[in-house]
């Protein structure tokens, strides 16, 4: 099973829960492979996976919601969504979008509102943390 990104991501927990509940139902026996690979989040592994091993029937890839979508949009050079076939999705991805203690921005129909008038009125930043479910945001 290859898992974009760092240990303890989403991808690792997916990979840890499919191993569990392929050692339940007796469709393995003993531990499954997890190999960790960086690069693109999750766009590396998508690549690697369509150009170097496609044809390995029993290899599976875990990524989160974000990389699915992203792939599905064209984002990574080399992989394209209807090269995987798709087994399974399961979870959710959460997300936040924080403001500072003392902003003027007091909730999200504020921040809608600024928006819709001034798109330019307000930054977005975030990024992958480890431990995180994958993609924290704020």
């Amino acid at each position: 099973m290859k898992l974009p990104g760092q240990r303890l991501m989403a991808s690792d927990f997916i990979c840890r829960t499919v191993a569990k509940v392929f050692r339940d139902e007796g469709m393995i026996d003993g531990a499954m492979q997890g190999i960790n690979m960086t690069g693109g989040g999750g766009g590396g592994a998508c690549a690697h996976i369509v150009s170097k091993r496609n044809e390995h029937e029993k290899l599976l890839i875990a990524q989160s919601n974000r990389t699915t979508i992203r792939l599905a949009q064209g984002a990574f050079p080399g992989a394209a969504a209807d090269d995987l076939r798709w087994l399974a999705s399961f979870g959710a991805e959460d997300g936040a979008i924080a403001v500072a203690a003392d902003s003027e921005i007091d909730d999200l129909s504020e921040l809608a509102a600024m928006m819709t008038s001034d798109p330019r009125s307000a930054s977005f930043a975030g990024g992958p943390a480890v431990g995180g479910g994958d993609t924290s945001r704020s």
